[in-house]
């Protein structure tokens, strides 16, 4: 806006009027014409005693445009190309740099993602050639479970009966240990592998419920104990199935987290001398014809960028463990974000 002895001048500062041409000067190149009407709010003002020669037009809507008009028009629109170019724009050291930073954080999460994808693979196929012969050996060995129980035509007695209900419930414990493995979005040349072994799991789970109910029915007629302490046994057995899964869990989680802290603590003392091994020659290099400033812009430089790379390495650290704290399923989640973004591509390529 411009106000002549404190009195505006209209037209300029209205949405429609670009009177300095900020925004036709943005649609030419918007990187390095930072300013816009909708990131600028100014004030010039100025004084009709010390400008005689910006004359109102007749109906007093705007400067006649003489010498006077255009070279004030010059001035401000120098003025914020100037400052655009030292300060905001692209061509801008500050901004440069900053850039520079946008873009080392986009390479190292674009490292992740793609360390990420090729652990989830490399997890998926692994799962795949471990389990399958498990798989297919519970699935063999439950069959002949199930065979072994309809031979027995009636004459079945309470001991013969917990023997196939001891096998039936470690096969069932290890049913959990073998469940199909999250496939990634794309699963290439193991697609026929992960549909067979995904109809072959769910096979193994219908055989180990249909045998848990036929056992369930068969040990209520042949149990003579009372109800409430057959129940109360049935009850025991689930509980120590489930307290052994939990110990089994417990240990396996401690003996991660046991080899993550040492992982963290080889990584950290090597990180710290990092930036010293990078920088140390550029010291020993100096002697007295050495432009200082430029040493020191150079250490800075690296600077930055060691603390960049430290900061999203160990603040990904945490915010992954601040995730598992709250209980986020960290290898579902990025498997279906995963998922949604191969869905989305394949849509954009139609």
């Amino acid at each position: 806006m411009i106000f002549r002895d404190s009195l505006r001048v209209l037209p300029y500062g209205r949405v429609d009027n670009d009177f300095f041409q900020i925004e036709e000067r943005r649609s030419w190149n918007a990187g390095r014409y930072y300013w816009s009407n909708r990131r600028i709010f100014g004030y010039i003002g100025i004084t009709q005693s010390s400008n005689k020669e910006l004359k109102d037009k007749s109906g007093r809507e705007g400067f006649i445009r003489n010498q006077a008009a255009r070279e004030l028009k010059t001035i401000i629109s120098n003025l914020l190309t100037e400052l655009a170019d030292r300060f905001f724009g692209s061509r801008s050291d500050d901004r440069k740099e900053l850039l520079e930073q946008v873009k080392r954080e986009k390479e190292l999460r674009k490292s992740a993602q793609q360390q990420a994808r090729k652990s989830t693979q490399k997890s998926f196929s692994e799962a795949l050639k471990n389990q399958t012969p498990v798989l297919d050996a519970s699935l063999e060995a439950v069959k002949r479970l199930k065979t072994k129980l309809d031979k027995t035509d009636g004459s079945l007695d309470l001991n013969y009966l917990k023997i196939i209900d001891s096998d039936l419930t470690n096969l069932d414990a290890l049913r959990s240990e073998i469940k199909t493995p999250i496939k990634p979005p794309k699963l290439g040349m193991y697609e026929e592998k992960y549909r067979d072994y995904r109809d072959k799991f769910n096979e193994f789970s219908a055989y180990i419920l249909q045998m848990k109910l036929a056992i369930n029915k068969l040990d209520s007629e042949l149990n003579k104990l009372e109800p409430s302490l057959s129940a109360k046994n049935h009850l025991e057995k689930n509980q120590g199935i489930i307290n052994s899964k939990l110990t089994k869990f417990n240990n396996t989680i401690e003996e991660k987290i046991h080899s993550l802290l040492k992982k963290w603590a080889d990584e950290i003392k090597v990180d710290r001398s990092d930036y010293y091994a990078k920088t140390i020659s550029v010291v020993d290099s100096i002697d007295n014809d050495s432009q200082i400033e430029n040493v020191f812009n150079l250490l800075d430089s690296l600077y930055v960028e060691s603390v960049d790379t430290l900061t999203f390495k160990y603040q990904s650290i945490i915010k992954g463990l601040d995730r598992l704290f709250e209980g986020i399923n960290l290898d579902s989640a990025f498997s279906l974000s995963e998922e949604e973004r191969s869905y989305l591509k394949k849509k954009l390529k139609v």
